[in-house]
């Protein structure tokens, strides 16, 4: 449930950081599992953002992975006239997601993590993603992607 808080509380300085009211509002543009973490949080929130927020569904029997994910978010982005991301990750995940972000956007992104209080967990233990359940499986699993990234060119 933390994870849809701090969500939350990004999509709201972003959706309220609108400085001119005539002012399209730019989409939310995130990961299925994360914008129900939000709608799990706050239904009616969720509700009454709809319009502004993008699901980005996984596809079928298959996983999309961090450059999976960034490479939908910027063709949904082209396709809109998006031209500068906000990132928001978890606080482990963020580095690697800027390094990728950053070729598959050249102007360079801008990157933001949310840090959750001490004594918040930051590993969800019923996560789909198994290498996000706990602090030892992440770091394993990080070391290895990074490695096969960085070999793959996409970092």
């Amino acid at each position: 449930m933390m994870l849809g808080l701090r969500c939350i509380e990004l999509a709201e300085f972003k959706l309220g950081n609108v400085s001119k009211p005539d002012a399209s509002i730019r989409p939310v543009i995130g990961q299925w599992e994360v914008l129900y973490a939000m709608y799990l949080h706050n239904p009616e929130w969720y509700e009454q953002h709809r319009d502004a927020l993008v699901v980005i569904w996984p596809p079928p029997e298959d996983y999309l992975g961090t450059r999976g994910m960034l490479l939908e978010v910027r063709e949904i982005a082209e396709k809109r006239s998006l031209t500068k991301p906000l990132l928001a990750a978890h606080p482990e995940h963020i580095q690697r997601c800027f390094f990728i972000a950053r070729k598959i956007f050249p102007r360079s992104p801008i990157a933001i993590d949310y840090m959750m209080d001490a004594n918040e967990k930051w590993f969800d233990p019923h996560s789909v993603q198994r290498w996000t359940r706990g602090p030892n499986v992440w770091l394993f699993y990080e070391m290895l992607t990074r490695i096969h990234h960085r070999l793959n060119g996409w970092m």
